[in-house]
């Protein structure tokens, strides 16, 4: 953790680097710009034009970075780590690379985004979604498209929002930073930027933003420019919850196409059996996964993102000792896991749906209905068992079987 804290570290410090460059570049666009002497106007231009390639290389050094951090943080690498040792499974965070690719999925988004509509992915928690927007992200870009790629956790407020848009439109298509705008220069900018090109706007963890300084008039601004026929921007937004459900968005209904209106769903589920054994296929010809399957489904039910913590560790077993400490990877998938049971136990289920695993841990059967069938669906229940043997004895410790109610 002490090298991901240094690294993030360094990231800030280039970032401000980053914003430091473009100011100097801004004043001497704004100087050439006012000045008539044509050999003071030709060193403005060679000026520009070196610190211009300066800011190339801080954006290429950030871009570096990002992706270090997100690989040290997923326990893909270790600092200082062979590559021919590095582990292809991660254990935190939105997969990228050469992981299990979503076809039905990835097909409906470019589908809709080829269409002009705009696409929420919608799925509980661990299920995929931000890898499927890494996947969309990393396919290769048509050069009448723009694509921003933002985190809804990491942006701080409207102003923070515009930044980051703007300096992502930026790396693509050269429009100078807008540190002081207001809405009229935000309008020109983009009906000047789309007018020959599409601009996709992703947002992963669009629930965030709800929960933040971001009011009811910002989200009729960005409805407005997404249904402007003039303004040729789609918006691909992730979120764990409907958007319907979101607190700001249902104070939109005093408008007549409340935001939420404008957005194509797309729900994800768990992995299906073909897709696991793609999972499984990633370790390669070192380590065979295979004969571990059922076990690994045993932890990690079809959830991508359990199945790949147990698939991390089996893989970092076998490739070290030869075998697997199976009380050790039940530990260790106990310690990675705690924090999301949490999360699902204190908010992935309705109230129903509660009384239900209620029951099934307590009787160890349930009654077949809408509630049992949709839980199969999400992936919560396997054969008439919770997903992963380690989720049961969650439960039964945070559910006080003694008490009448969960």
């Amino acid at each position: 953790m002490l090298n991901i804290a240094f690294r993030r570290k360094e990231l800030n410090s280039l970032e401000s680097n980053y914003e430091y460059i473009s100011e100097r570049i801004r004043r001497i666009r704004n100087a050439h710009a006012i000045e008539t002497d044509p050999s003071i106007r030709f060193k403005f231009e060679k000026q520009l034009q070196d610190v211009e390639e300066e800011r190339d290389h801080a954006e290429r050094d950030i871009e570096r970075l990002e992706q270090e951090i997100e690989l040290l943080e997923s326990g893909i690498i270790q600092p200082n780590q062979p590559l021919h040792e590095r582990n292809p499974y991660r254990v935190g965070g939105g997969l990228i690379g050469n992981y299990v690719i979503r076809k039905k999925e990835l097909r409906k988004i470019r589908n809709l985004v080829d269409t002009g509509q705009h696409v929420a992915i919608r799925g509980d928690r661990a299920i995929g979604k931000t890898t499927l927007l890494n996947q969309f992200c990393q396919e290769k870009s048509e050069e009448d498209r723009i694509l921003v790629k933002l985190d809804g956790q990491r942006i701080r407020d409207i102003k923070d929002f515009v930044k980051r848009v703007t300096r992502k439109i930026d790396k693509q298509v050269r429009i100078g930073r807008m540190d002081n705008f207001d809405e009229d220069d935000i309008e020109e900018l983009l009906y000047d930027i789309t007018a020959s090109r599409k601009l996709i706007i992703v947002i992963d963890e669009f629930d965030q933003l709800t929960k933040k300084d971001f009011d009811k008039y910002f989200f009729d601004l960005l409805r407005s420019y997404g249904n402007d026929p003039a303004m040729n921007i789609v918006y691909i937004v992730a979120s764990r919850t409907k958007l319907i459900d979101l607190p700001t968005l249902r104070k939109d209904q005093d408008i007549s196409s409340p935001f939420f209106n404008i957005f194509n769903t797309i729900r994800m589920y768990p992995f299906t059996d073909p897709e696991i054994d793609e999972l499984l296929a990633l370790a390669g010809d070192r380590i065979d996964l295979f004969p571990y399957r059922q076990e690994l489904i045993d932890l990690g039910g079809h959830f991508p993102h359990f199945l790949q913590m147990a698939c991390w560790e089996y893989f970092d077993q076998l490739s070290h000792y030869g075998k697997v400490d199976r009380d050790r990877v039940r530990s260790t998938f106990q310690d990675r896991t705690s924090d999301h049971f949490r999360y699902i136990t204190e908010r992935g289920f309705s109230a129903e749906e509660r009384e239900m695993l209620y029951q099934l841990i307590k009787d160890g059967s349930i009654q077949q209905n809408y509630t049992s069938d949709q839980m199969i669906k999400r992936g919560y229940l396997i054969n008439g068992k919770l997903f992963s043997v380690e989720f049961d004895p969650y439960l039964r410790q945070a559910w006080d079987l003694s008490s009448p109610q969960p």
